[in-house]
């Protein structure tokens, strides 16, 4: 490093009076400002590296208000399906489902089984994530079972991510109703949010 001009008390302006590579000054971090919203990620050195990882690209929801009834041991749709196209194939997708308020209609009690499943090649759903123990008895509400799974599609193409839920075998005579009525006659929100991730 080679110094251009440094007078007695004179304050040293590292922009213009000196060359070369320099040092982190005293009392310095070495760090520039990263940009808003973003996560700073370090190179081993004070020098920043791109600040994309980990910064959430892109988030879709969708939410739904009426109910659905689920009266087999055999898996059907709840009412709940979203589309993403992630913008690079090192994405991941984050999938977060909530169900509300989740009626079960049996003398006896019952589980109920919920799963997430994916579409990615526009041809048929595959299984994702699957998850029991959602328990409850006669004209009991089973309040905000929150399913979630972290996916690497590796893909750029669309990709369809759906709930389903079946009743667990063994569960007397009757059904599991998502999104059951509230005490107004209204119906409690449950929602499927996809968020995409950036490597």
């Amino acid at each position: 490093m080679a110094l251009t001009r440094l007078g007695l008390n004179q304050a040293i302006n590292l922009a213009t009076n000196t060359t070369g590579t320099l040092a982190v000054a005293n009392g310095g971090t070495g760090l520039a400002s990263g940009t808003s919203g973003q996560f700073l990620k370090f190179t081993g050195t004070t020098t920043l590296a791109s600040a994309s990882s980990g910064k959430i690209a892109q988030v879709i929801e969708d939410a739904e208000t009426g109910h659905s009834t689920i009266n087999s041991t055999t898996y059907a749709d709840v009412s709940l399906q979203a589309t993403i196209t992630p913008s690079a194939t090192t994405s991941k997708v984050l999938v977060m489902a909530n169900l509300n308020n989740i009626k079960i209609n049996s003398s006896s009690g019952g589980n109920v089984q919920i799963r997430i499943q994916h579409d990615q090649g526009g041809s048929s759903f595959t299984n994702l994530a699957e998850y029991e123990g959602v328990v409850g008895y006669n004209d009991n509400d089973v309040n905000n079972p929150s399913p979630m799974f972290l996916h690497s599609p590796s893909t750029t193409n669309a990709i369809i991510y759906k709930v389903q839920a079946a009743l667990l075998t063994g569960f007397s005579s009757g059904s599991a109703r998502f999104n059951n009525r509230n005490s107004d006659g209204g119906y409690i929100r449950s929602s499927l949010i996809l968020m995409e991730v950036l490597a």
